[in-house]
């Protein structure tokens, strides 16, 4: 193995390929290329101190991922020796062959590091974050097809038809259970911040991938049965990892880690801010906001109202979230670019029950809706004053019905608020 080892097995090199699955220490030195790829990936979008844990997710992702499409190979070719009245390679030594090359593919999310957010705007930069997952990803999956079609020793139209499909299937499991949208964080894109995953887009590729099941389940079948055919294995040649190829991979950890000093500051206090919402602290929020200028946050940031890691929290939690952070940012001294961006939030979420901002087909309905459904009528009044008074898409008498509505549905709160009682949602609003 030699210093060009890397660059050659990234471009698919036959003899790189044999010098990593022949190294025992190929496997160590994936692991630091995989640590290095979770720092491309975090370093300026998570607050590694509070969310440690962030590091170990292409950890899990790719023992996940490796250990599905190894068990299915293995077993192709464990059948095709029994056919062919060959030995069958060992298990653990195979398995360990194949993390390690699995492995060396994580310098491609390198490219992750790129900080785009900070010179372009959130669809822009989110646009570009997408771009590089797909390159990354279409390599990567073009780089383990040839290194399967080498190890197998076959052609390589039968081996891309069976990865393509596992990769698929692995792909609708990932958006299933995760908590997060997966390729969100796959592409090092902050899964906090709404405009994010609005931009992003994601479901047209969710659609796609549930079209190319079935295309893809007749492709494996026909590639599995080919797979019998196959000439000789690859033979492995052992040897050791050079010096320079361990300095790259430290190397790499290292600029990361140095990087991370520049950006871990911001993320900190963005964390401070976001702790204070979550806990509906508007006292607390509004303290902090006023220390703090554009340059102490990172560029997108807006405060967050749900906890990371669930899907969907209680509405009535967001809601009093919600209402602590307009009373917060009520307060005169909180700097103008906190409140702008705190009512990006509260526009966002309160969106949500009726759909997007941009549509008023109906200003009655929609601030009666609110009114009741939010549990918290001040809030709502005060969103569909600001959207009544600045939505430039609005004609004048759209913006006047909207304050009109406002004012029939603040009347209408009062008298039942006067009467001491409590009138339900309206039938057509979400369930609570």
């Amino acid at each position: 193995m030699r210093i060009s080892t890397l660059p050659r097995y990234l471009v698919g090199s036959r003899d790189a390929i044999a010098e990593i699955a022949g190294s025992p220490m190929a496997l160590v030195v994936g692991a630091v290329f995989v640590l290095s790829a979770a720092f491309a990936r975090t370093w300026d979008t998570v607050d590694l101190l509070a969310q440690p844990t962030a590091l170990l997710r292409p950890f899990a992702a790719s023992l996940a991922s490796s250990a599905v499409v190894f068990l299915v190979v293995y077993t192709v070719l464990a059948v095709r020796c029994r056919i062919r009245h060959e030995d069958r390679p060992p298990f653990a030594a195979s398995g360990r062959a194949f993390l390690a090359l699995y492995w060396w593919t994580a310098p491609l999310a390198w490219i992750y590091a790129i900080p785009v957010e900070r010179w372009a705007d959130i669809s822009t930069s989110v646009g570009a974050n997408m771009w590089m997952l797909f390159l990354v990803s279409v390599w990567r999956v073009a780089l383990m097809v040839r290194v399967l079609s080498v190890l197998l020793g076959t052609n390589v139209a039968p081996t891309a038809a069976i990865l393509l499909f596992l990769a698929d299937v692995i792909a609708l499991v990932a958006i299933a259970i995760a908590p997060v949208p997966v390729f969100l964080v796959m592409g090092g894109i902050d899964v906090t911040n709404p405009d994010a995953v609005l931009s992003a887009n994601l479901f047209g590729l969710q659609i796609l991938l549930v079209l190319a099941l079935l295309p893809l389940v007749v492709a494996a079948i026909g590639g599995v049965v080919c797979l019998r055919r196959a000439g000789p294995l690859l033979e492995l040649r052992a040897g050791r990892v050079p010096a320079t190829v361990w300095t790259i991979a430290v190397g790499a950890v290292a600029a990361f880690l140095l990087l991370s000093t520049w950006t871990q500051p911001a993320l900190r206090r963005a964390t401070a801010l976001n702790e204070r919402s979550l806990a509906a602290d508007a006292e607390g929020f509004a303290a902090l906001a006023r220390t703090l200028t554009p340059d102490d946050l990172p560029p997108h940031w807006t405060p967050r109202v749900e906890r990371p890691g669930r899907r969907r929290e209680r509405t009535d939690e967001v809601f009093q979230r919600l209402a602590a952070l307009q009373d917060a940012i009520a307060r005169p001294d909180v700097p103008a670019f906190v409140r702008a961006r705190a009512e990006r939030t509260i526009d966002s979420r309160l969106g949500e029950q009726v759909g997007t901002w941009n549509r008023w087909s109906d200003a009655s309905s929609i601030a009666h809706h609110l009114a009741w459904t939010s549990r918290d009528a001040p809030l709502v009044f005060v969103v569909l004053e600001r959207h009544g008074r600045e939505a430039s898409h609005l004609e004048t008498d759209e913006r006047a019905a909207i304050a009109a509505a406002v004012q029939r549905a603040r009347a209408e709160v009062a008298e039942v608020q006067d009467r001491g009682g409590v009138e339900t949602a309206p039938t057509s609003g979400p369930e609570r």
